[in-house]
């Protein structure tokens, strides 16, 4: 039997390597193209590149049953961590750079956070449609035992 905390670590291992993969991915992309335009790639990737790379882990997460929403929530918390950093070395080093770059990731962490709910809600309504598809499969079974035993005291009334 595996202990506890090996599983944790696995996922821990997991979440850390689904993080880092778009990031690996974006600056490989980047590589590829000349250096003369290496900045531009590399700004790019980063702007529109890995967000997609991450939105489309989150999509592929939920559609396969994952825990996707620890997930999100794990990017959300990079993206705001990764926000107040840069706006801290804005505010601490100057330069607008840093600015644009914390204001940008936090409205990426916006974003995703929105993303989060929007799953939040989706996994309520399943979990509402599911009690209510139960619910209605016992009322179902109910009335048919109802309409049987009406029918086999129907037939014993006919019979005597």
């Amino acid at each position: 039997m595996v202990p506890v905390t090996w599983y944790y670590a696995g996922r821990a291992l997991l979440y850390l390597i689904l993080l880092m993969a778009p990031a690996a991915v974006t600056g490989w992309i980047a590589d590829l193209f000349p250096a003369s335009i290496h900045p531009v790639t590399e700004f790019l990737g980063g702007v529109v590149v890995m967000p997609l790379l991450y939105w489309g882990l989150y999509e592929a997460l939920r559609r396969s049953g994952a825990r996707s929403q620890s997930f999100i929530y794990l990017l959300v918390l990079l993206f705001l961590i990764i926000a107040v950093t840069q706006i801290r070395t804005g505010v601490i080093a100057g330069g607008w750079e840093h600015w644009i770059s914390g204001l940008m990731t936090l409205a990426y962490a916006s974003g995703f956070s929105w993303i989060a709910w929007c799953g939040y809600k989706a996994n309520q309504n399943d979990a509402h449609a599911a009690y209510h598809a139960e619910k209605e499969e016992q009322i179902n079974m109910h009335a048919q035992a109802i309409l049987r035993a009406k029918e086999i005291e129907q037939r014993q009334a006919g019979g005597a």
